[in-house]
């Protein structure tokens, strides 16, 4: 961290993750916000190429068996999922920065639809009251993996940054590339 801001006690780290985790008694979050759709596709593939590339291997419609890690018992796992192709081989940011239908999460995955009606009970958290997903997708960027906010509530306060060394270095990095191109 280079320069950040400690925010007040209203953005502990238990009311910040509160906010951002998918809706469901079983875990505490209430999924006050969600991505779009343009934004999700924004990430490309694995190989580096935008998911409308022909060549990049994305596949929309179709389902795949595959692993993913995730942090349950304290520790972390690699688990077996059944998730949508098109989540499938994403750019590893992906999955550190968005909670998708499918997607491993302390002691389950998941669950999403497309909800056109805030606090409706149809994204297959059960019974429940808070915001649902609009979209399909919750934001996952900055909540704490081990954050179960029902059973361990964490009273921390949150660090938000301004400017991050890891910042520095991508600028660092995109500026050698595009210089490299230029030449």
């Amino acid at each position: 961290m280079i320069w950040h801001k400690q925010q007040p006690s209203i953005y502990t780290a238990n009311s910040w993750d509160k906010q951002l985790m998918p809706n469901g008694t079983d875990l505490g979050g209430s999924g006050a916000l969600s991505v779009t759709n343009f934004f999700v596709d924004s990430y490309e593939m694995n190989n580096g190429l935008p998911i409308t590339d022909p060549n990049s291997g994305y596949v929309r419609d179709a389902w795949t068996d595959t692993t993913m890690n995730v942090f349950r018992d304290r520790v972390w796992k690699t688990t077996k999922v059944r998730i949508r192709s098109m989540y499938h081989k994403r750019d590893p940011r992906f999955y550190t920065d968005i909670y998708f239908n499918g997607q491993p999460l302390l002691f389950r995955n998941v669950i999403t639809e497309y909800v056109t009606n805030v606090g409706a009970n149809n994204d297959g958290w059960g019974s429940k009251t808070g915001q649902n997903t609009r979209t399909g997708y919750y934001v996952q960027k900055w909540v704490d993996p081990t954050q179960n906010i029902k059973d361990r509530p964490n009273s921390n306060y949150r660090n938000f940054p301004y400017f991050r060394l890891a910042e520095v270095y991508l600028w660092y990095a995109e500026a050698m590339n595009e210089y490299r191109h230029t030449r």
